[in-house]
């Protein structure tokens, strides 16, 4: 192999490594981005629902009630005041769902949010306690698999443009190092 080829072949492993390992950190931190926007988004959204359910009755009216009353009452409120995607979570068992999806065990979410997979969709599930009465949350869910499509099509875009720029980079490094070599080659036929 000519010494030129495998400086070319070289050059061109060092910029794919390279560029390969740009668009891989460059891929996550979107995808990175991307997600805690859409938690923000929901979180928000949580809040504002918070805001208007924490007027259906006070502490000392929740503790006046009997328990049953109460999680009756609560079920009821729950229903006016979120919209459809959310369920109410009393002890970690949903008493209240108004998600599209059938919420059966919560030990798997572990933090304050995480993205499940669920037949080919991916899911953003987020929790968020309620200040009173005590033991209750409410947990988001929502259907994020647009997002994810799009990353998925963004990431092939990336590596495409990394993936061109190294090889354009090697063209340019193989053309330069043909003038430089074939000068060089002059110069010892000449002093030959």
């Amino acid at each position: 192999m000519k010494l030129k080829t495998k400086l070319v072949l070289l050059v061109f492993f060092i910029l794919a490594v390279s560029m390969g390992a740009c668009a891989a950190f460059s891929i996550a931190r979107l995808k990175e981005y991307s997600l805690s926007v859409q938690v923000e988004s929901e979180r928000e959204k949580l809040r504002i629902a918070g805001r208007a359910f924490r007027q259906v009755g006070t502490r000392e009216d929740f503790g006046n009630m009997g328990e049953i009353a109460r999680d009756a009452y609560l079920k009821y409120q729950f229903g006016r005041c979120y919209q459809s995607g959310y369920a109410l979570i009393k002890d970690g068992v949903c008493i209240a769902n108004q998600t599209d999806y059938e919420i059966v065990n919560l030990s798997g979410l572990k933090g304050e949010y995480m993205v499940q997979e669920l037949g080919g969709k991916h899911i953003l599930l987020l929790r968020r306690a309620l200040e009173y009465p005590e033991g209750f949350e409410v947990l988001a869910a929502r259907d994020i698999s647009d997002s994810w499509e799009l990353l998925e099509r963004q990431a092939g875009l990336y590596l495409a443009v990394f993936g061109g720029v190294s090889l354009a980079a090697a063209v340019i490094f193989a053309l330069c190092l043909g003038r430089a070599l074939k000068s060089l080659e002059e110069l010892r036929q000449a002093a030959a």
